[in-house]
């Protein structure tokens, strides 16, 4: 919805269910009921922020002035906006209501975005902690000497990202395309380039919502197709029932993944994850767990492995406008027979860290900078796969047409 996000933590979803039964509505052209359902949240939640905002924008593309100007003063004197959603309600201000359009044109028509950065990361190559190395095999400990292409290599990037959004239908179902590259000053033969497309469907049925969502993704390494992967999701959770406040839903996602370059690897993915999330005025806070299964497709090192994943995102909003963002996810692998047998004659553990810092502040309607920094840690009972990596990146992102809730 046009700015929610940015009232509620930079894009957190700040919907119970009133709110995502609202959202459905819109995306499918019942501004009816939408704005009736926006109401009845507002008295229940007076600091929903978003749903103050989408209500004005219903009522400015309905044609209803005095309404949604009255909105605008109210969303002004209670939430003290940051400045992009000033800017928003001054234009729309100065636009005027017209009747006959819906309560956000842009929602009905294609929305694209882009960003540019540049950065740094610390171990390009996810070179070993350790350049001394020791492996247990058949006949004992090895102990071996790694050369000094093993190392962590630092360099420079330029990180590029464009990405499109479009609905298809009266149903609510949109199609979205990504691309992301990352490209290095030096270290050229780990430049990186992903694209992914996907189509989701969103559904609400007596007192559940959920959506469905089916992807295929390429991954580009040093110019040279390295992976491919298709998949489909399904998830699922409670439209009301849940203390004010409060998100949560439970899904499920296989994946067929392939790789091109590299023989043996090709493997299938399926995992459950539970997701909840509580949403306040001025803050946000986001959480999931799951299981993994990884099922390999050909005889490989390590064969099948299970593992479990764990992630959490925060969110809140500065009183300047900006937006404070720190994240964290962990995830485990345990192998289900030996790496290696003969060499490496153990079952491989791999645990693996990401922590994110980010601060997000915008620059003016549709644009905003972003000041990110991530630190990688990889523990491996193999000591030949563990690896740190640190990067910093500070980069420039535009929104353009329509914007997501």
């Amino acid at each position: 919805m046009l700015g929610a996000g940015v009232l509620c933590a930079s894009g957190a979803v700040c919907a119970n269910g009133l709110y995502e039964q609202a959202l459905d509505a819109i995306a499918m052209g019942d501004t009816v009921t939408a704005a009736a359902l926006l109401e009845q949240l507002t008295q229940q939640q007076p600091n929903h922020a978003g749903a103050w905002l989408d209500m004005a924008m219903l009522y400015c593309g309905a044609g209803y002035t005095a309404q949604a100007l009255a909105l605008f003063d109210a969303i002004e004197a209670r939430f003290a906006p940051p400045p992009g959603i000033v800017e928003l309600m001054a234009w729309q201000r100065a636009k005027g209501c017209r009747g006959g359009a819906t309560h956000d044109s842009a929602r009905s028509a294609m929305g694209w975005g882009a960003q540019l950065g540049r950065g740094y990361e610390s171990n390009v190559n996810q070179g070993v902690r350790d350049l001394n190395v020791t492996l247990n095999g058949a006949a004992g400990p090895l102990y071996l000497q790694l050369t000094p292409d093993y190392a962590p290599r630092g360099d420079g990037f330029t990180a590029l990202g464009l990405d499109a959004s479009w609905p298809v239908g009266q149903l609510g179902t949109s199609t979205w395309v990504q691309w992301q590259g990352q490209l290095f000053d030096k270290q050229r033969s780990f430049d990186v380039g992903a694209w992914q497309l996907g189509v989701t469907q969103p559904w609400h049925s007596q007192g559940w919502r959920g959506q469905l969502q089916a992807s295929a993704s390429w991954l580009d390494l040093g110019g040279a197709r390295y992976q491919q992967a298709t998949g489909v999701r399904a998830s699922v959770g409670p439209v009301a029932g849940l203390p004010p406040g409060w998100q949560g839903d439970v899904s499920m996602g296989w994946r067929d993944i392939q790789y091109k370059t590299v023989s043996g690897f090709d493997a299938r993915w399926l995992d459950v994850r539970t997701a909840v999330g509580y949403t306040a005025t001025n803050w946000a806070l986001q959480g999931s767990a799951g299981w993994q299964r990884d099922t390999a497709l050909a005889v490989r090192p390590g064969g099948d492995r299970m593992g479990w994943s764990a992630d959490v995102l925060a969110r809140w909003v500065l009183q300047w406008g900006g937006v404070a963002e720190l994240g964290g996810t962990v995830q485990n692998w345990l192998d289900n027979s030996p790496y290696a047998a003969g060499l490496i004659d153990q079952q491989r553990v791999q645990r693996s860290s990401s922590l994110r810092a980010a601060l997000v502040w915008p620059a003016g309607p549709q644009g905003q900078w972003v000041l990110e920094g991530r630190q990688v840690r990889s523990i491996d009972n193999i000591a030949l796969f563990g690896y740190d990596a640190l990067s910093l990146q500070l980069g420039y992102q535009w929104r353009f047409g329509r914007r997501e809730p």
